[in-house]
């Protein structure tokens, strides 16, 4: 006799909430990632300022490596420029860790690492 199923066995079900949770743990990476690196800005600004930004410009944390401030016109004699690189740490669903650079600059986040490009979801998707 053929029976008819209904419903999920546990495995199935088990399967179907993993992979939902692993989305949801990227997605919250990438936001944190994001959310690092946007409130890290003023803080380089206000640096600028005054001094020139260190090498690396923070240091790192659980989400963010902070890199190279890049070329920078900072201090008393400077116009504010800088554009800083800032590569994430954990792995997201679709990147592996390392494989996303943003640059912060006194006017943003950027895609490049001329400070040009804004910073679109297809970054670090």
């Amino acid at each position: 006799m053929n029976k008819i199923k209904n419903g999920f066995t546990l495995i199935e079900l088990a399967s179907i909430v993993l992979v939902s949770l692993n989305s949801a743990r990227g997605k919250a990476n990438r936001a944190a990632f994001i959310s690092e690196v946007t409130s890290g800005s003023p803080s380089l600004v206000t640096v600028c300022d005054s001094a020139t930004l260190p090498d690396p410009v923070f240091t790192s944390t659980a989400n963010v490596t902070w890199g190279d401030p890049g070329t920078q016109s900072c201090g008393d004699a400077g116009d504010g420029s800088f554009c800083a690189l800032a590569t994430n740490v954990k792995a997201f669903t679709t990147t592996t860790a390392g494989n996303c650079n943003v640059y912060v600059s006194a006017n943003g986040v950027y895609s490049d690492n001329a400070c040009t490009t804004s910073l679109t979801s297809a970054i670090c998707p």
